[in-house]
């Protein structure tokens, strides 16, 4: 006879629509490498790593991301390593997969749908330092300092933001300079206040960003500008696993949208 149970020994829930693992929201966020472990494929019998990282910005599951050993596929791993800003030797090491083990990068994830579930995967990887809203040990103390605090605003600005300023001054030789660099040109145009703005320099104004000298996040502070002309998701499920080739294939949609603005530009009358 089945045991009737009393309500110090049972509780009445519904988890019918609970699945058993968080989901990791959709869009970019940090991780850290908690395990990287050597597989063999089953059917294919060539050697591969499964690397288990865990989102550090909200709460969500472990997600798996597989990269090949096989030689014409190791651009995956060499992404992944990038993405850890793991140091990569210029010949052929052995590389210890314990020393992988907590790195941290970032990653940009999407759902897919297995066995009827959805299930969080990594569309693509770049490095930590290069996440939106996520700022380093050395830049949280710069903004804690009171004697770093200016009133023009140079600070504040992301790099593409300072020499889009320099070049709607009309200044040169700021495409090759460094963030601290440009404030400074900026701090010294500003106090040679010049009274009027050179006309002749509308070749300079032809002068496009250097996109050559911009990381993946100035790249995408960039594409943000062109919202309407580039669609990022489209990019980076172009890319797969590679951030290299997320950086190269966005580069190259805007060095196509900026020269379309030029060629528009000469065409106006």
């Amino acid at each position: 006879m089945a045991r009737k149970s009393t309500s110090k020994t049972s509780v009445k829930v519904d988890l019918s629509d609970v699945g058993t693992s968080a989901l990791v929201p959709e869009g970019d966020h940090p991780f850290k490498v908690l395990e990287v472990v050597r597989k063999t494929g089953q059917d294919s019998g060539q050697p591969y790593l499964v690397w288990k990282v865990q989102v550090t910005d909200c709460a969500g599951s472990p997600i798996y991301e597989n990269t090949s050993l096989q030689p014409q596929s190791l651009f995956a791993l060499r992404g992944m390593l990038e993405a850890c800003d793991y140091e990569i030797p210029d010949e052929a090491f052995s590389l210890d997969l314990k020393e992988l083990e907590d790195l941290e990068f970032a990653g940009t994830v999407f759902h897919e749908i297995y066995e009827g579930k959805k299930k969080a995967k990594l569309a693509t990887v770049f490095q930590l330092d290069e996440l939106d809203g996520v700022e380093t040990d050395e830049e949280a103390d710069e903004e804690d300092d009171p004697e770093t605090d200016t009133e023009d605003g140079y600070d504040e600005m992301s790099k593409v933001q300072l020499k889009a300023e320099c070049k709607e001054r009309g200044l040169k030789g700021y495409k090759s300079l460094g963030e601290d660099e440009l404030r400074d040109l900026l701090r010294e145009d500003d106090g040679d206040d010049p009274e009027e703005e050179d006309a002749e320099e509308e070749d300079e104004d032809a002068e496009e960003i250097d996109l050559d000298s911009m990381d993946l996040k100035e790249l995408k502070a960039l594409a943000a500008e062109y919202s309407d002309d580039i669609n990022l998701k489209s990019i980076k499920k172009a890319a797969g696993d590679s951030s290299k080739k997320f950086k190269r294939l966005l580069k190259a949609e805007l060095e196509e949208l900026l020269s379309d603005d030029g060629d528009d530009g000469e065409d106006d009358d």
